[in-house]
């Protein structure tokens, strides 16, 4: 979720206004309260719009593997092996918040279908197929449901992370400032 986010200041005292940005700096961090508090919530409504944008398709579907006979020969035709068969709707189920490692270094989240670990890792409840329903095949018409679901839900998660970081700002300077600095 990249938005930007100003933050209006009078500038009384040079010193005490740069040693309160340092103090903001340094409890922001990679506080897990700060993904909890204010970055999730607004998350969750992205998933919602971007579940509803990957709407389930009207019927299961199977997905074949089929091995070779030789390296750098095709397949045969008609000897396909089921590898997955696809309810209606995984998908939209799929999509949630997740974190990785990088991600965990910085207090952000990722919001798209999961596949990676656990339970969706089971190729008949991931989210793996996405880019096949996101861009089409020669079989199935494109459905860019995560722009989609992004622009349904950009201004209801924004106004909500600017809200909920205005608080935790506040909270955060009136405790390091110890009540000395107030943000209108």
């Amino acid at each position: 979720m990249g938005s930007g986010i100003d933050i209006q200041a009078n500038v009384t005292g040079h010193n005490e206004l740069a040693l309160a940005f340092k103090n903001i700096a340094k409890a922001l961090g990679n506080d897990a309260a700060v993904i909890r508090e204010v970055i999730k919530p607004p998350a969750k409504i992205i998933v919602k719009t971007m579940r509803a944008a990957a709407k389930p398709m009207g019927k299961d579907f199977v997905v074949y593997r089929t091995p070779k006979k030789k390296k750098g020969m095709r397949a045969p035709n008609n000897m396909g092996k089921i590898y997955a068969t696809i309810k209606s709707g995984t998908l939209a189920r799929s999509i949630g918040i997740f974190q990785t490692r990088i991600s965990r270094k910085w207090p952000s989240v990722y919001i798209g279908p999961r596949y990676k670990k656990g339970v969706w890792l089971n190729p008949e409840k991931g989210g793996w197929f996405m880019n096949m329903v996101q861009y089409g095949t020669p079989y199935v018409k494109p459905n860019p449901f995560i722009m989609k679901g992004f622009i349904a839900g950009k201004s209801a998660a924004k106004s909500l992370l600017l809200k909920l970081m205005k608080k935790k700002v506040k909270k955060i300077v009136t405790k390091a400032g110890k009540n000395k600095m107030v943000l209108q």
